[in-house]
């Protein structure tokens, strides 16, 4: 579900349509962050609970810039709503959550190479 997201993402920044390639893009993150959880019997639903979880993962797997790239994913959830960002911010936006996306990537497929064992990433 996570890949048909960015796709779409994508395909709405070409067109310039920034609210709903960001609506996008925060969707593929969800997404990945849910499939993490789902690795220990977890679920996540509400915004505030996959950011809260967003922040664990940052924070355990020490990433660079943690609090910016937490900042810029939640701002992508907010665009969505209140449409300010232009093509400038969309940009630092969107790099930001492809470089958390492909780090979210890497821990799902390492925890699928040992599946059975209890993951807590």
């Amino acid at each position: 579900m996570a890949e048909e997201y960015l796709h779409n993402a994508t395909i709405y920044a070409s067109k310039r349509n920034f609210a709903k390639a960001t609506e996008f893009l925060w969707g593929a993150i969800a997404e990945a962050v849910k499939a993490l959880y789902a690795f220990d019997g977890r679920t996540l639903g509400e915004h505030r609970e996959i950011i809260k979880a967003l922040q664990e993962i940052v924070l355990k797997k020490e990433m660079e810039d943690s609090a910016r790239l937490i900042q810029s994913i939640d701002q992508l959830h907010v665009n969505f709503y209140e449409g300010f960002v232009d093509e400038g911010r969309f940009l630092v936006l969107s790099r930001d959550a492809y470089k958390l996306i492909t780090e979210l990537f890497k821990i799902l497929e390492a925890l699928k190479k040992q599946r059975g064992k209890k993951s807590s990433f």
